[in-house]
């Protein structure tokens, strides 16, 4: 009989002591065996989570023990090959490829094991009760969809998967099942993208357009939470396609609908990352050096700027075009709500978005208003107490681009707007000038010799507009900035 979920999670915290709190210098692999089982796709999320905290903690304590044990629980689980354990197998197997992407991997690769997972895709173990080949498909896909992080992985799962999965997409009688097959076909298709080659067939443009139809709908209109954040995952992967970022961006009822779904603060944030990586492809401009920079090199010796193609002004305005309907549905007031979110890399999506928004002026004044401004500044103060915060773990650094990205948003947005009307009380004018300060340094990232000049002129005017405020903005930015600026 199954225990209740009271008694496994009390189960699973005894486990978790004594793996982290032992001191007797023995490896206790049965404990782990009992952790690892906890993210059995069947039982909760909160259990599942506090299960791949503890492995993460295990693996870090003890490396090289926890490491084999781990493999060890896996192989011989699936030795087994009954339901029961495949199902906790593949679970497991899911879960740490993020953990330890190597060896699990080096598992994933192993030669025949891949075949294998193809009969239980297609009809299931014949031992099996129907509840339990759902099941096994299930934790398959979630496996296969893991592994798609591996390129090596990928390209096994392409060879020996992509005609049963495109089979499954197509099976309208389990709809969650469809979704979590069609995320692992786009996932080992999307490499045709990156390097931008075009559909194989008319057939893969035609399934590509079915998938957005599906995922969209399924973003919308979710039949459960797992199937919803899958669909949207399929989307971000889908949106890195020219044509899908420009389907996307003119289905309005898609993105209006989408905030509404991502308003949901509790439960929007396993959402909203892969909703923030569909935004930066869709609003994401080429990388250039505008004309006058170029001109810069032969007035300024150590400006040995790097040549590039002139920007594609068709390209361009499709990338305008799409920012102004992203802004339109509104993106900013949604990034408001989620200021706090403590994920570094969320605000880093966040701000790349900001970055591409106030790209050109006409935004700038919405954006403003809609509480821009006070939003940078805020993921700005996270990333400062992400880097002193004292944790369990070693602290993690602050991002040193998501400062400078956060600087240039700011910095875009205050040659616009009267300083006055977007501060306040809480976000007092002088909190900007350190942030614009930090732009006119030298990035530790990039060779000063190739230094984009671009974001140091818009720091400039910013602090000039600043500087017209009052004579203690002024002293403080002569105090600040005086020497950057003097050199």
């Amino acid at each position: 009989m199954t225990p209740p979920d009271d008694e496994r999670a009390e189960a699973l915290a005894r486990s978790i002591n004594a793996l982290t709190q032992s001191d007797n210098g023995v490896f206790d692999a049965d404990r782990f065996g009992e952790v690892l089982t906890a993210l059995d796709i069947r039982l909760p999320a909160v259990l599942r989570s506090q299960a791949i905290v503890a492995t993460v903690k295990v693996l870090g304590i003890s490396p090289e023990a926890g490491q084999a044990a781990l493999t060890r629980f896996i192989a011989s689980r699936i030795a087994l090959h009954n339901d029961e354990d495949l199902i906790i197998a593949f679970s497991v197997a899911a879960a740490i490829f993020p953990v330890v992407p190597a060896v699990a991997a080096q598992l994933f690769l192993t030669e025949g094991f891949v075949e294998s997972l193809v009969p239980l895709l297609q009809s299931g173990p014949v031992t099996a009760d129907h509840g339990n080949v759902h099941t096994v498909k299930k934790a398959v896909l979630e496996l296969l969809s893991a592994a798609c992080m591996d390129k090596a992985c990928r390209g096994r799962i392409d060879k020996y998967c992509a005609e049963t999965l495109k089979g499954l997409t197509q099976k309208n009688t389990d709809i969650p099942m469809s979704i979590l097959a069609a995320l692992v076909f786009v996932k080992i298709r999307q490499e045709m993208s990156t390097r931008q080659k075009p559909m194989a067939s008319d057939a893969e443009f035609d399934l590509a357009r079915n998938l957005v139809t599906l995922f969209t709908h399924h973003v919308l209109n979710p039949s459960d939470k797992s199937s919803q954040q899958h669909a949207m995952e399929g989307l971000a992967y889908l949106s890195l396609q020219p044509d899908t970022k420009e389907e996307l961006a003119h289905n309005t009822h898609l993105l209006k609908g989408l905030m509404v779904q991502l308003s949901d603060v509790p439960t929007a944030e396993p959402l909203l990352f892969g909703a923030l990586n569909m935004f930066v492809h869709m609003t994401t401009h080429l990388t250039t050096v505008p004309e006058d920079q170029n001109r810069l090199k032969y007035r300024i010796p150590h400006a040995n700027l790097p040549k590039t193609a002139h920007a594609d002004p068709a390209y361009d305005k499709r990338v305008s075009a799409r920012c102004d309907k992203v802004l339109e549905a509104g993106i900013v007031p949604l990034l408001v709500q989620f200021s706090k979110t403590s994920s570094s890399l969320m605000r880093r999506l966040m701000l790349q978005i900001l970055l591409s928004l106030t790209k050109e002026q006409s935004r700038r004044n919405t954006m403003a208003r809609q509480g821009a401004v006070k939003l940078v500044l805020q993921l700005q103060e996270a990333e400062e107490r992400q880097n002193t915060a004292m944790v369990d773990n070693p602290p993690s650094k602050a991002d040193p681009s998501a400062y400078r990205m956060a600087a240039h948003v700011l910095a875009r947005i205050l040659i616009s707007v009267d300083p006055a009307l977007v501060f306040s009380a809480t976000a007092p004018i002088a909190s900007a000038v350190r942030p614009l300060v930090l732009l006119l340094t030298d990035d530790a990232d990039t060779d000063s010799e190739r230094r984009d000049l671009l974001p140091v002129f818009e720091a400039l005017l910013a602090l000039t507009n600043l500087a017209s405020t009052t004579e203690k903005i002024r002293t403080a930015i002569v105090r600040l900035s005086w020497s950057t600026i003097e050199d």
